[in-house]
């Protein structure tokens, strides 16, 4: 059933916002991924949404995850990821079940803005948490940016102002050119005007980060060629068949060096071509239609991807897995074109019609509550009058 306001995941996605426990190795990160665990036994499934063929490209990108830990060195820092992985594909699955996704993304916003409150209160002499710099219950700032960054995007295009300004004084408090550079591409997806006049903007921009990066204090410096060096190390040891899950932090076992920073960077190196499927997703999912605010979303977490590793925390990872299974769910000009013109695409129509039909047959078995319906009830009028017209 598609769900109108999506009570259960807008109070998951609240938790996983706010959830921290002190006093605990990854006290920021490991609660919001039991809340997700535990979320999966209320939330709504959503098989019989999703659009087969991405909904494939998912399930054959954790098949080869999971086979990669038969290669991999790391295997108990593999089948953790795995499990994040599958985590984030529930959540895509439940997302796909929601009329609007609006009420979600909200209840996260909220609960991030708690974060950016205690972030405030610190800046200003007050310690709230008990850990060094201004995140609230996040990691560290860059984490706590990350995040607000493409709820930024959302609140703006939304027109939800109040939510819009405590996002902003996140980014501003934290001072990092990863989300400013995510909502500068944000802002540009939505913007209305040339496509050269946009491409220029986008070269400006690269250029301002690249300056960034170079010239703006040393530490910023010492950050930005940190990135720069494990991005050269992870592309000098791809390899086709690939490393294996969790390869780097194997590799690279010290502090802060866990990951590539560049989630498209490790999914290639640890996966090789399997990444191909991953990778497919975004590009698949952004050719079709959807709400401004979510689609230019998706773009601040598609290019925090190429830069940060937004899939391997569980925040930016949660709200990336909402709006891809929001954004691909099913559309009736998509099937109505493969399925009844007949004019061409027919082997991929079957392919897809097959794929729909083992979507359904796994969410009855599972105890899906989607009932069967008309896969266009928006043409249901048209086809009746059609049928009377004839008669």
């Amino acid at each position: 059933m598609l769900h109108a306001r999506g009570t259960p995941m807008a109070v998951l996605a609240f938790c996983v916002g706010t959830a921290y426990w002190p006093g605990i190795f990854s006290g920021s990160s490991m609660p919001k991924w039991w809340a997700m665990a535990i979320g999966l036994a209320i939330i709504p499934w959503g098989f019989r949404s999703l659009d087969p063929v991405i909904a494939a490209c998912a399930a054959s990108g954790v098949l080869i995850a999971a086979l990669s830990l038969l290669i991999t060195p790391h295997l108990y820092g593999g089948i953790l990821q795995l499990i994040f992985m599958v985590l984030l594909c529930g959540m895509a699955v439940g997302a796909a079940a929601l009329r609007d996704v609006g009420p979600v993304i909200a209840a996260l916003s909220w609960g991030v803005s708690i974060s950016v409150a205690a972030s405030v209160l610190q800046y200003f002499g007050w310690q709230i948490v008990p850990h060094a710099g201004l995140a609230g219950f996040y990691l560290n700032s860059e984490v706590l940016a990350e995040i607000a960054a493409p709820l930024f995007i959302w609140a703006f295009w939304s027109q939800r102002w109040a939510l819009s300004g405590i996002m902003a004084t996140a980014v501003l408090l934290c001072q990092s050119r990863i989300a400013v550079f995510v909502i500068g591409c944000g802002l540009l997806f939505g913007w209305r005007a040339p496509r050269a006049v946009k491409l220029t903007c986008v070269a400006a921009l690269m250029a301002a980060g690249i300056t960034a990066v170079l010239f703006i204090g040393a530490e910023k410096y010492l950050t930005g060629m940190t990135r720069v060096m494990y991005w050269g190390a992870a592309m000098l040891s791809i390899v086709p068949g690939g490393r294996g899950l969790a390869w780097w932090a194997a590799a690279h076992p010290f502090p802060m060096e866990e990951f590539v920073h560049s989630d498209v960077l490790q999914s290639m190196l640890e996966l090789g071509l399997g990444s191909v499927f991953f990778l497919a997703i975004p590009v698949m999912v952004l050719r079709r239609s959807g709400g401004l605010a979510e689609r230019a979303a998706y773009i601040g977490v598609c290019a925090e991807a190429v830069f940060s590793f937004p899939m391997h925390l569980p925040a930016t990872g949660f709200l990336a897995a909402v709006l891809t299974g929001y954004l691909a769910r099913r559309r009736a000009g998509v099937r109505r074109a493969g399925f009844e013109s007949g004019m061409e695409g027919r082997s991929t129509a079957r392919w897809s019609e097959a794929l729909a039909r083992g979507l359904d047959w796994w969410d009855g078995l599972s105890g899906g509550d989607v009932p069967a319906r008309p896969a266009y009830p928006e043409h249901a009028s048209d086809h009746s009058a059609a049928r009377k017209g004839a008669a």
